[in-house]
């Protein structure tokens, strides 16, 4: 990897399929409770974390793998950008709703959170990111990079202990996207999610989406 990390959806977000952005990150530790603070107070402020109300109140992430996402219930992340990187014309043209965000706007989030994830990095390593992604979007040369080297980080998690981890749904979704990376360049991936991270036991309610492979 020339990369610092696994970046799947690397690049200029054009088009959101969703009304939120959607990141997860898999460290390569399970952050302390003053790491994931310092994280969370470099974060863009439009987006939320799905377990930061228990990590900020002292009892840390559930596992190496934080799933975060942009707050849609009032604004769609459109909207987001829109207010924190727009004009005053750009507010004008908002209307209706869901109207195009300037490119621009989206190349101004995707830096700062490009930014944020490498500040998170230096606090906390981080082994992998996935973003939601589309075929509309500009992915850059560290998604590439990423996809080329999917075998080895595969490998990695396959022998990676699972003691840290109190349940899987989180990897799944990011399990998703780096599947639907290789599919999108035609790759076949040596491992389905069953190989690499097996349900717990027959009391685990989380259930794999991804057994149909061949």
């Amino acid at each position: 990897m020339k990369q610092p990390f696994y970046y799947f959806g690397a690049g200029v977000k054009l088009r959101y399929s969703l009304d939120r952005a959607e990141f997860c990150i898999k460290f390569s530790v399970l952050p302390t409770i003053e790491q994931l603070r310092q994280i969370v107070a470099c974060a863009p402020e439009m987006l939320i974390a799905h377990d930061w109300a228990d990590a900020l109140a002292g009892r840390g992430i559930k596992d190496p793998v934080l799933y975060i996402f942009s707050d849609s219930q009032e604004d769609t992340i459109q909207d987001k950008i829109r207010a924190a990187y727009g004009t005053a014309d750009d507010a004008i043209t908002a209307a209706p709703h869901n109207a195009p965000v300037r490119q621009e706007l989206f190349a101004a989030f995707d830096r700062d959170t490009d930014r944020w994830l490498l500040r998170a990095h230096s606090i906390c390593p981080i082994q992998a990111v996935a973003r939601s992604f589309s075929p509309y979007d500009n992915l850059s040369e560290w998604h590439r990079d990423s996809v080329s080297n999917i075998d080895a980080l595969l490998e990695c998690w396959k022998n990676e202990p699972k003691d840290d981890y109190q349940d899987r749904d989180d990897f799944e979704w990011l399990f998703r996207i780096i599947h639907q990376a290789a599919e999108n360049v035609g790759m076949k991936i040596k491992y389905d999610i069953d190989d690499i991270f097996p349900l717990f036991g027959e009391d685990d309610m989380s259930q794999s989406v991804f057994t149909e492979y061949d």
